[in-house]
């Protein structure tokens, strides 16, 4: 359950949680479970945070820092999350069913069993990211990075992956 005082901070808005995360670089927020769907948080610094079973649907995320997050079982149907930083992030279970993530960067993210259908992966980096068992039923996942990744029985029914890169290097026609 997220701790109050640091979802108070956060509900002060981005540029208050941004001097807060600067000022106490230490302390590692507990957002886990919150209810931060629709809320705009364009560039804020969610790194190290805990946001498993967060509610982040709808929500703005666009050049969000991310990294190293954990978000498991999180809730992002629908969010943007375009140009947002992923990388070494736990996303494993989390649903991001109709979600932008267009040019995000998922290198090395923990993905297994991500719901990614209909969303918007458009030259997104998954570089090294674990996506065994992953969904991407009709995502668009064209000129996307999937170099090294593990696609262990990930599903790409109806998926575009025109011009991605797979995880032997090659360019999918």
């Amino acid at each position: 359950m997220a701790e109050l005082e640091h979802l108070s901070k956060l509900y002060e808005g981005v540029d208050a949680w941004n001097a807060w995360r600067d000022e106490l670089s230490q302390i590692i927020p507990d957002l886990s479970g919150a209810e931060l769907a629709g809320m705009n948080l364009a560039r804020v610094n969610l790194s190290t945070v805990y946001l498993a079973d967060a509610n982040l649907s709808n929500a703005n995320l666009q050049h969000a820092n991310l990294i190293g997050a954990e978000l498991a079982n999180a809730n992002l149907e629908a969010a943007n999350l375009s140009f947002s930083l992923l990388r070494f992030a736990d996303v494993s279970h989390a649903n991001f069913t109709n979600a932008n993530l267009e040019q995000a960067n998922l290198t090395e993210a923990d993905a297994r069993h991500a719901n990614f259908s209909d969303a918007n992966l458009r030259m997104v980096i998954l570089t090294k990211a674990y996506l065994a068992n992953a969904n991407f039923t009709r995502a668009n996942l064209s000129s996307a990075a999937l170099v090294d990744a593990d696609l262990t029985d990930a599903i790409f029914d109806g998926a575009n992956l025109d011009a991605a890169i797979m995880p032997d290097g090659t360019m999918k026609e």
